[in-house]
């Protein structure tokens, strides 16, 4: 019976804590009022790369990649690019599944963080397979980071890379990229409740 409590105890609290992380989630792309206003294209036979080129204005700490929800199909694999000298060069990627919940209109996926250098130039990029995709015209993503965007680029192309072809849309929803703001809030919390489940076995032990 001790092992059963504890069992069950412990699933409720990191269940919970799983999903006070997501909460905690800062995107850093936010879909504006009345967008997108082009699409949906249809994916199917012409997969793309669709990047978000920005410049980092500060060391942020990159916790999550997602891509934007657009109904049925598939997951995607989302990439962040590093500009340096003139190279490109692969910081993360990660494959983001369709099946997990929504968070301001896009899937994530957690990654093992990554640190943005202030002053540097990164691209996010999702590379939508035989998804549907959606751009805007004539208003660009919503920044909720300390980030300058400098706008959308694509490139076609089945596997994941660097689009450098510049976009005749103003953004693409699209890849995404989060930070956790809580500053390890999530993971004293979790040993906090580690800690509280530890106590309580003890007591229903004695």
């Amino acid at each position: 019976m001790l092992m059963k409590t504890t069992i069950l105890l412990a699933t409720i609290a990191l269940s919970g804590l799983g999903l006070a992380a997501q909460a905690t989630l800062m995107p850093a792309f936010d879909v504006p009022a009345g967008q997108p206003n082009y699409g949906p294209i249809a994916g199917a036979g012409a997969p793309v790369n669709l990047g978000l080129e920005f410049i980092a204005n500060g060391n942020l700490k990159v916790d999550a990649l997602g891509f934007y929800y657009q109904g049925a199909g598939a997951g995607e694999w989302v990439g962040l690019y590093q500009e340096v000298n003139g190279v490109s060069d692969l910081v993360v990627k990660t494959y983001v599944r369709n099946t997990g919940s929504i968070l301001d209109l896009y899937y994530w996926q957690r990654i093992r963080p990554v640190e943005l250098v202030s002053g540097d130039t990164y691209t996010v990029v999702a590379e939508t397979g035989a998804n549907s995709w959606y751009g805007s015209d004539g208003v660009p993503p919503s920044v909720d980071l300390p980030i300058t965007y400098l706008g959308a680029f694509y490139d076609y192309a089945s596997v994941l890379s660097n689009p450098f072809d510049p976009a005749p849309h103003d953004g693409y929803f699209g890849p995404n990229f989060a930070v956790c703001p809580d500053g390890g809030l999530t993971a004293g919390l979790l040993g906090g409740a580690l800690i509280g489940i530890g106590a309580l076995r003890r007591k229903l032990s004695i």
